[in-house]
């Protein structure tokens, strides 16, 4: 082989080795994007992306920080050296390199002589780490606002990173602020919500409560008028009213009590929240119930809200409304669809009626299917039951 056919060669062995490792990069971002996708938390965004980095640029150090403008601070939410975990709890000063990054909101990349330069611009380190000999960090954008840096250090080669991987990280930056944004929205609208359900179960205990204990009070009064007059049939009719408007009110009040108790959805998921709720509030109220799922994980927090408030409402309207006797839900999922059904065998109704004449528990959760671009169907009809169905493309 001439030396002109090794130098080909070579240069085509290098060439594939490029592309294979650019493959195998491409492959772990698109991970992250399709993961990023599906959290909601914060400290979880910051994990996942800390472990594609150590898995790419296998540095030495790995450190994710937020950024505060109002307290020029930084918090560390994930520092790892030399594959441990370091703790460096609160809000510090940026300082050094990060405020560097900070200041001119770009990358910035430290290749030689790091250590007589991080003195010179008082760079601080965190106690029990060591000077890196290369140090790369890129700021965190939301529009023009830097919100966090996240930087990649070698301890022990200089000229350990290069404009390949400069680029590649503000690609994580750029993907993890959206997904850091996207958590912030959905914070802010889940806040949101329970105000809107505070609101919401205060306007239905007046509304249905008081009014309630305000009839029983009336037919009590009623009651002990025609005591003194001898009416007994009155006063037995009264009684039994009273007995009635008693029982619903316990009903409203096992619905209040029960959406006031902390969520269970959020701790163990949309199965077990419902099958939490089936068993405090229709089991009481002696309706039959059944559950069942196919579900070998959790879904999405988003999905697993709306489709929770979705069953919650139906199941509500079947309490309040249907004079069932049995209920089942099912939630049932393939490759492409989760599909929800609520099915009770009820007096049933007439659905576009309902609709009409303004029924809000029907109009709520078809608006909440409608705001995530789900479909949404209502089968009943009188003396047939009722079936909601909810069908989410994955």
């Amino acid at each position: 082989m001439s030396d002109h056919d090794r130098i080909d060669h070579l240069t085509r062995v290098e060439l594939e080795q490029k592309l294979r490792q650019r493959e195998a990069e491409l492959a772990i971002l698109t991970g992250v994007q399709l993961g990023l996708a599906a959290r909601l938390e914060v400290q979880a965004i910051y994990d996942l992306v800390g472990d594609r980095i150590r898995e790419i640029f296998d540095p030495d150090v790995v450190m994710l920080s937020t950024y505060d403008a109002a307290t020029n601070t930084v918090e560390h939410r994930y520092a790892i050296e030399m594959g441990e975990r370091i703790y460096a709890p609160g809000h510090l000063p940026p300082g050094g390199f990060r405020s560097q990054v900070i200041e001119k909101r770009k990358p910035l990349l430290e290749n030689e002589n790091v250590a007589e330069l991080a003195a010179r611009l008082g760079q601080p380190t965190i106690p029990g780490t060591v000077t890196p000999k290369s140090w790369l960090g890129v700021p965190m954008l939301v529009g023009e606002q830097v919100t966090g840096i996240l930087s990649v250090q070698n301890l022990d080669e200089e000229n350990a990173f290069n404009e390949s991987d400069v680029r590649l990280l503000q690609t994580f930056a750029a993907s993890m602020g959206i997904a850091l944004e996207n958590a912030r929205l959905y914070e802010q609208a889940r806040h949101m919500a329970i105000l809107e359900e505070r609101q919401r179960l205060g306007r239905e205990l007046h509304d249905s409560v008081t009014q309630s204990l305000y009839g029983i009070n009336l037919y009590a009064e009623a009651a002990a008028g025609q005591m003194s007059i001898g009416q007994t049939d009155q006063v037995r009719q009264h009684l039994m009213d009273i007995q009635k408007t008693a029982q619903e009110s316990l009903a409203e009040m096992r619905l209040l009590i029960y959406e006031l108790r902390p969520p269970v959805l959020e701790r163990e998921g949309l199965v077990a929240a419902l099958q939490n709720r089936l068993y405090s509030v229709e089991n009481r109220a002696g309706l039959k119930h059944s559950i069942k799922s196919n579900l070998a994980e959790r879904l999405p927090p988003i999905m697993e809200e709306g489709l929770y408030r979705i069953a919650h409402e139906a199941l509500n309207n079947t309490l309040k409304h249907a004079r069932a006797k049995n209920v089942q839900i099912s939630i049932l999922q393939d490759q492409t669809t989760v599909i929800m059904e609520i099915l009770d065998d009820g007096i049933g109704f007439e659905p576009e009626t309902a609709c009409r004449e303004g029924c809000l528990g029907m109009i709520s959760m078809q608006e909440r299917a409608l705001l995530h671009g789900w479909q949404f169907k209502v089968d009943s009809a009188p003396a047939n039951g009722t079936r909601i169905r909810v069908e989410v493309e994955q």
